[in-house]
């Protein structure tokens, strides 16, 4: 008789609680990308970075406490001050792009959704200050999963006596958190503030899913057929596999028969006498981290 092999693999992951401390980055000189304290993991993809130069704020899973973007165009033409180089050239001005202005209040807040970052908040996230009143002084502060404080940076006096455009006092502010970081706040002493290339991101690696457990069960005529089966929940986006042998190099194929579902349990009947004797079930697709947008 022919024997028959099914393959289930179990990944365990263990979490011991641990208590962070958040360490903070800043007030560091910004003119472009390439002053970023995370510039290594947005060139990798696994760092957002927003630098409104698309109109909008558009990067997932943030919101803003109020502001709106202005650049060139408008709603205050000459009075936008972008990171230096987004209108392509580091000239000391900052007014050829765009940025984030709160005009009525002296500060802004981005709070952070994790369940629109694939259920995890940011370990690390900035911004870049680049304008406000002359004489005002700023404070960074960032807050933790629960929505207390991690700390501040501050207060600093980094603003310059000019409200057109200069970029020779523009600043990152930043921190790294393994926790988790819900949201960052940047405030004024005075009304008025505008800030560029927010970014964010998750430095912790994402654990692999654990494939259903496959499962054989003889029916029908014993010496000639049997059902596999596999629980449904939790198996969206799973194939079933099968090999005609385990000598390496293995080859997998996809059985290519949609299962039916029967009592919660994805079934699908086999035959002894068909090549395939080994199966497995498997996502076809590895997880990605969140990257740039």
């Amino acid at each position: 008789m022919k024997k028959f092999f099914a393959v289930s693999v179990l990944f365990v992951v263990a979490c011991a609680s641990k208590t962070f401390s958040a360490t903070f980055i800043g007030p560091i000189p910004y003119l472009c990308q390439s002053d970023s304290p995370f510039k290594d993991t947005i060139a990798a993809d696994t760092t957002f970075l927003e630098t409104f130069e698309g109109g909008k704020l558009n990067v997932p899973g943030v919101t803003a406490s109020a502001g709106q973007v202005i650049g060139p165009e408008g709603p205050f033409p000459g009075l936008n001050d972008s990171v230096d180089c987004d209108d392509g050239v580091i000239d000391g001005r900052g007014t050829g792009g765009h940025d984030w202005f709160v005009q009525d209040a002296n500060f802004v807040t981005f709070t952070f959704n994790a369940d629109a970052l694939g259920g995890r908040l940011p370990t690390h996230a900035g911004i870049v200050w680049t304008d406000g009143a002359p004489g005002t002084k700023t404070i960074f502060e960032a807050f933790g999963t629960n929505g207390v404080s991690l700390g501040t940076i501050g207060p600093t006096n980094i603003a310059d006596n000019e409200i057109t455009g200069t970029t020779g006092e523009d600043r990152f502010f930043g921190l790294r958190e393994p926790s988790g970081i819900s949201a960052i706040k940047i405030s004024n002493s005075d009304p008025g503030i505008e800030v560029d290339h927010l970014q964010y991101g998750n430095e912790t690696p994402i654990a692999p899913p654990a494939p259903p457990l496959l499962t054989i069960t003889r029916t029908g005529d014993p010496q000639s057929q049997f059902l596999l089966s596999w629980p449904k929940a939790g198996s969206q986006g799973f194939i079933l596999e099968g090999a005609a042998t385990l000598k390496a190099p293995v080859k997998w194929v996809d059985v290519g028969i949609s299962p039916t579902v029967t009592n919660g349990q994805n079934t699908v009947r086999g035959n002894w006498g068909v090549p395939m004797q080994f199966y497995r079930v498997r996502k076809p697709e590895p997880c990605r981290r969140q990257g740039i947008r």
